[in-house]
């Protein structure tokens, strides 16, 4: 078991990070209200930025080394979802990929914000499909990391739903060490004090997640990610690890045929974490395809 003493580094370690990073990348943080919820965020810089929306049990901070790889140029807002980081918590009922999209598109129209370039992770993935769909006219590009979708073979993570197990879920901080090491290939470099932290973190956190969970996955069918594939218009990156557990390739596969103007980018040797696993590369993606779509400007 992880000693008080280690967690306590970890803490500090973890702060002291995210301070360096904040202030690396020239991010302000700002806390948005939608509604009763309360979104923390970080922002930077001023045209259309790129907004990141997370995966299930992450938070903004999640985003810092992929941010600090960007173009300095392009404006930045990373969210903490409602239910997740140091946001809100919300009913299982408010955890639906459309109740999320809503949140996302309030937190932008809170900020000023009328087009993204959309990033999203995995739920995030899911959630950003949704505000596609149903919001266009706010996306202007979307890249989707390891994303969530309603297509595609069952994973490793679905064939542990059916015996009962959820392996997201994390029991312990040694346990969460264990969850890092099953859904990457190439495992982040971090301090094992800061890792223990943020299991000792999402160990605290578990009885919720599990119902945030079922919230996004069995929730009403209208709520649930979207199967009109065709109809997103939306400039789609897909970028998805061959390796990746939690998600079968076989998705970002049907996804990018399914998708009108959709380009596949199949990460050989990547878990479900492209963007952690192997940071610049997929910043280079991502910057090269926003750029596509929107020159960034000078903050």
């Amino acid at each position: 078991m992880a000693t008080e003493n280690e967690l306590k580094i970890g803490r500090f370690e973890r702060a002291l990070a995210v301070r360096l990073l904040t202030r690396v990348c020239n991010l302000k943080p700002v806390t948005v209200r939608v509604g009763q919820k309360a979104m923390p965020a970080f922002v930077r810089g001023r045209g259309t930025p790129i907004v990141f929306v997370h995966g299930f049990g992450a938070d903004k901070e999640g985003w810092l080394t992929l941010m600090r790889a960007l173009d300095k140029r392009r404006a930045l807002v990373a969210l903490d979802l409602p239910g997740f980081g140091a946001s809100t918590p919300i009913a299982p009922n408010e955890a639906s990929a459309k109740r999320q999209a809503e949140a996302v598109i309030g937190a932008m129209s809170q900020l000023g914000i009328d087009r993204a370039h959309l990033v999203g992770s995995s739920m995030g993935g899911g959630i950003s499909q949704c505000i596609a769909q149903h919001h266009p006219e706010r996306v202007a590009s979307m890249t989707l990391l390891g994303t969530a979708a309603t297509v595609g073979d069952k994973s490793e993570l679905g064939h542990a739903l059916d015996r009962g197990d959820n392996p997201l879920l994390a029991t312990s901080p040694e346990d969460f060490l264990r969850l890092v090491d099953w859904m990457t290939v190439q495992r982040p470099v971090a301090p094992r004090a800061m890792m223990l932290y943020a299991g000792h973190d999402r160990m605290r956190r578990a009885a919720t997640e599990e119902k945030l969970f079922e919230g996004f996955v069995y929730g009403p069918d209208d709520e649930r990610m979207p199967i009109d594939f065709e109809s997103i218009k939306t400039p789609t990156l897909i970028i998805h690890g061959d390796k990746d557990p939690v998600i079968h390739p076989s998705t970002a596969r049907i996804l990018s045929e399914r998708l009108p103007n959709a380009t596949l980018d199949l990460m050989r040797d990547i878990g479900h974490l492209p963007h952690v696993e192997a940071t610049r590369a997929v910043a280079a993606h991502i910057d090269a395809f926003a750029r596509m779509h929107d020159p960034p400007i000078f903050s």
